[in-house]
């Protein structure tokens, strides 16, 4: 039911987008490729590559965050303690390799393990360590925050080839169909004027100042126009819907235009 109520919003959201574009006069190249780089699905699949890289290396960065420990832990049966545990600290580790850390224990109870018991004030203590060797020279935490950076870079890259292709696409698109209006402009004057030349002719064959087939040639030129006028209401036509390829709305919707829009 969910799923259909979804579905349901989504046609009447497209329906009333593509009903606003239908009450546009115009579309200029700059409202276009705006409309290209925040709603196209490949725009917003580059914008979450470049956001998935940025989101890598502050993950890796966690790793050298300070973190707080605790644990307590008591037993008591037949009224006696057998043990009460308690150890909590924190540890800083650094880019350096070395980690500092401190902490307070208090272990005690009758059935404490010696190994582990306290005073009953319990123990406080602080350190340092050092990775050495192998740790020292290449830390994993290191390794993973500079892998992180190396991915955080490959995805701004790859971010920008995507964009970089797409509004070439688009903007290819867009004077197609910007080049198709303005042809069929020229061939709806041709064909105006074709058939003003025809009258204009016909008339003056009716008068006597020119031969008859001297119309034939005129008409034959206004059929000829014609066809031209078809071929280029086509051609918009077809680059119209060339262009609506990269119409989209929130990335999920597509939009259409008018015929009628310039």
């Amino acid at each position: 039911m969910k799923n259909k109520a979804f579905w349901i919003c989504i046609v009447f959201l497209g329906t009333t987008l593509n009903n606003s574009f239908s009450q546009l006069k115009s579309l200029e190249y700059e409202d276009f490729i705006t409309l290209v780089k925040n709603h196209h699905p490949i725009a917003r699949q580059a914008t979450i590559k470049a956001e998935l890289g940025d989101e890598y290396v502050l993950k890796s960065k966690g790793n050298f965050d300070p973190k707080l420990s605790g644990n307590f832990n008591q037993k008591y049966y037949t009224g006696s303690q057998y043990y009460s545990k308690f150890n909590g600290g924190f540890y800083v580790p650094t880019w350096f390799g070395i980690a500092f850390q401190a902490g307070y224990d208090n272990y005690t109870g009758v059935y404490a393990n010696d190994e582990y018991r306290t005073p009953n004030n319990g123990l406080w203590y602080a350190g340092a360590t050092l990775d050495l060797g192998n740790g020292l020279i290449v830390n994993q935490r290191r390794t993973e925050l500079k892998q992180a950076r190396i991915y955080q870079q490959s995805t701004l890259v790859e971010q920008k080839v995507m964009m970089n292709q797409l509004l070439f696409n688009a903007s290819s698109a867009y004077y197609d169909w910007f080049n198709a209006y303005n042809k069929l402009l020229v061939y709806q004057s041709a064909e105006e004027n074709a058939r003003l030349r025809f009258e204009g002719v016909r008339e003056s064959a009716l008068l006597g100042d020119k031969p008859y087939i001297d119309t034939v040639e005129a008409f034959l030129q206004v059929q000829n126009r014609l066809v031209q006028l078809e071929q280029a209401k086509m051609d918009f036509q077809n680059k119209k819907d060339q262009l609506e390829i990269y119409l989209w709305q929130d990335g999920m919707i597509p939009i259409e235009i008018d015929s009628s829009v310039v």
